[in-house]
């Protein structure tokens, strides 16, 4: 999981739980829908009381999480059991409970899941109501077209367009895995890489690679950022930098943006068992892609964005959950572009551009904090209103 799965690291212990005794399925048909992409791709779930939210499609996520302000007795959900996650004492850990399936329908096809888990999830990362698994789709074939914005779901490999390059697809620990090489100055690493449609980034590389090839003080160029979501001591420390290549195979882009977390200093990062890093929607939406999970099987279909340049215009302000006055500003990425602005965490985001969020909904609300050039916002602030410009920019033109 967007970010995400990084943020809501104390839900991996449940996923991976869940997952051990889950024997999720679909009746699937083919059918073809739309979806939004704003660096994640929500795509609309009906729940049993016919209720509609807006859900990451995930495939770093093996279950379904929904927001608990998404949440609905109506839903008709029981708790079957409950388990300790996060922290690393008794004391810093929080009993979560887990739920039993329920019918959810995608592309009005339904499809039942054995175990649900209902959390805060705002609190934690960007959504709006939740996050479906690529798990959900587990027996099935699944291809998300990122220019068209359009997903289909495709009865049998024989019908996959033969125009797409088959690579071959690595499921360990319920989780999958593409063959990746990737250039940085003069060093060159390969090996498996998570596929993550949860993640608003390009490429992000493992702490453990990070560390080892010194890429803090090894790369002159790099966009730093902090904040305060998460990390050590609640403070997260990150950097992008410019990696001059990726290739999976016959695919080679240039000049890729590469996120990095910087280790805390005088302490080893471990090395992932599988994994060098992910790669996320900013790098697979220069393609058409297509999960087949039933035949070990993953595609690519460049589209028109694969030759261009990299962009990456942020904010740096991540809103979090819906206030009656507006979007919480769950965390702000301080130094992210050149520009210096007086938001703060905490704040609640109430009008972008002489226009309400509330009115705007959050997925229009995100996707201006995307969008290059000036932006004027208004926030409260100890009950006190709060006018700001900010200069949203590509920081690709930076490194």
């Amino acid at each position: 999981m967007k970010n995400k799965l990084f943020y809501i690291l104390p839900l991996i212990t449940v996923l991976f739980v869940a997952c051990n005794n889950s024997n999720s399925k679909a009746q699937i048909l083919e059918k073809t829908g739309n979806f939004n992409y704003l660096n994640s791709i929500f795509i609309d779930v009906m729940m049993p009381d016919s209720t509609v939210g807006k859900f990451i499609l995930d495939s770093g996520s093996p279950i379904t999480v929904l927001d608990s302000s998404f949440y609905r007795d109506d839903f008709g959900l029981q708790i079957i059991d409950s388990i300790l996650v996060g922290g690393t004492s008794s004391s810093g850990r929080i009993l979560m409970p887990l739920y039993d399936y329920t019918d959810m329908y995608v592309l009005n096809n339904k499809i039942e899941s054995d175990v649900i888990v209902v959390t805060n999830l705002k609190k934690l990362i960007p959504i709006e109501d939740g996050i479906i698994g690529l798990l959900f789709f587990y027996n099935n074939i699944v291809e998300i077209d990122y220019e068209n914005e359009m997903i289909n779901l495709i009865s049998d490999s024989s019908k996959i367009d033969k125009s797409y390059t088959k690579i071959e697809l690595f499921e360990i620990n319920y989780k999958l895995y593409i063959k990746l090489e990737l250039a940085i100055n003069s060093t060159t690493i390969d090996g498996l890489f998570l596929i993550d449609t949860g993640s608003e980034h390009a490429i992000k590389l493992d702490k453990y690679y990070v560390d080892s090839l010194d890429l803090y003080n090894s790369v002159e160029k790099k966009i730093e950022k902090t904040t305060k979501n998460g990390g050590v001591n609640g403070t997260t420390y990150k950097f992008n930098i410019k990696a001059k290549q990726a290739k999976i195979a016959d695919f080679t882009i240039d000049n890729v943006l590469l996120s990095c977390t910087n280790p805390p200093k005088n302490k080893k990062s471990k090395k992932h068992k599988v994994r060098l890093g992910t790669v996320g929607n900013v790098f697979l939406s220069r393609f058409s892609i297509v999960f087949d999970m039933k035949n070990s099987a993953f595609y690519l279909k460049p589209n028109s964005l694969y030759s261009s340049d990299f962009e990456h215009c942020r904010s740096g302000i991540r809103l979090g959950k819906e206030t009656k006055k507006g979007f919480l500003i769950n965390s702000v990425h301080y130094n992210y572009s050149v520009q210096s602005f007086n938001v703060l965490e905490g704040d609640i985001l109430f009008d972008i551009d002489n226009k309400s969020v509330l009115e705007l909904g959050y997925l229009k609300s995100k996707a201006i904090l995307q969008e290059k050039g000036k932006h004027q916002l208004k926030l409260y602030r100890n009950n006190e209103i709060i006018d700001v410009e900010i200069d949203i920019i590509d920081i690709m033109n930076l490194l």
